[in-house]
């Protein structure tokens, strides 16, 4: 999935990410437009926010968005994706 399906799909607004990214607008902008990618040390920290794959992000694959999560694994809240950044 894109950056920004990601973002959206988690329910987070830009400010949102550049607070706990501690990152610029221009860089959240960056990602989604795909002017430029993350630094390696950072996509694991996006994608526990936006509660995807690294592999999700990197690739641009919209298809886990129409995957129904497993009952083993219940959905993560923003509340529980912020307490493990």
């Amino acid at each position: 999935m894109s950056f920004r399906s990601a973002r959206l799909r988690a329910g987070l607004k830009v400010t949102d990410v550049m607070k706990v990214m501690q990152v610029s607008d221009a860089a959240v902008y960056m990602w989604e437009t795909g002017l430029t990618r993350p630094r390696i040390a950072n996509l694991l920290k996006l994608a526990t926010l936006y509660g995807c794959t690294v592999d999700a992000l990197l690739t641009g694959d919209d298809t886990e968005e129409d995957t129904p999560q497993s009952a083993e694994t219940p959905p993560v809240t923003a509340a529980e994706r912020s307490k493990a950044l």
